[in-house]
């Protein structure tokens, strides 16, 4: 049986992984393949990928250039332009995927979400990861209850955007997820709290 994480226990499995050898960049293209990989068995032909500020948001983009490679319409939402996304690593892997043809919106309107995410087969959850905590602030809080408001399959990355990786509770919105896929081991706030309700079918990945 999986061993349940938490928060802090995540961050230090990482560093742990990155002494042994694989780096944190790695681990991204890693997590972000596994996503494609799980999004691919869904047979969609078209995805739209949500993407936040972090490397939960580049998992994301190295997901739906996966899947564009594999001949999937991608579209993906990101609240700034690739070149200024603040992480380093999600800042990479957004340009290189900007730059092979998918379609990025940058802060889109939540009508123009709307209409996105009801064209698109599964909609890919990237907004916010296990670093979360606190309330929802702009453009997310206008996202998150734009998503919900829709029937499309929704993957998320690690864990619903919006749940408190550690406690399980939510704020203002938490994206209710049909699929949690996540990376190492389970975020224990996927089984407390708020996180049963919201995280759908749980899959753990492994490297």
């Amino acid at each position: 049986m999986r061993p349940v994480l938490g928060t802090e226990e995540i961050i230090r499995l990482e560093d742990m992984i990155e002494k042994e050898g694989t780096s944190r960049a790695e681990l991204l293209e890693l997590a972000g393949e596994f996503v494609a990989g799980i999004v691919w068995d869904l047979h969609p032909k078209r995805v739209l990928v949500v993407n936040g500020f972090g490397n939960n948001g580049g998992d994301g983009w190295v997901a739906a250039d996966i899947l564009q490679q594999k001949g999937v319409q991608v579209d993906v939402v990101s609240p700034v332009e690739p070149d200024e996304i603040p992480s380093a690593l999600a800042r990479h892997v957004a340009r290189r995927t900007a730059g092979r043809g998918d379609t990025v919106h940058v802060g889109p309107s939540r009508d123009e979400l709307t209409v996105l995410a009801h064209e698109a087969d599964v909609i890919v959850d990237g907004i916010l990861g296990t670093g979360f905590h606190g309330s929802l602030r702009p453009p997310f809080s206008i996202w998150i209850p734009a998503l919900n408001e829709c029937d499309t399959r929704v993957v998320s990355i690690d864990v619903p955007s919006g749940l408190d990786s550690q406690t399980g509770h939510i704020g203002d919105a938490c994206v209710r997820a049909d699929i949690t896929a996540t990376m190492l081991a389970p975020k224990i706030g996927l089984y407390s709290g708020d996180g049963p309700e919201y995280s759908g079918e749980l899959i753990c990945g492994e490297l």
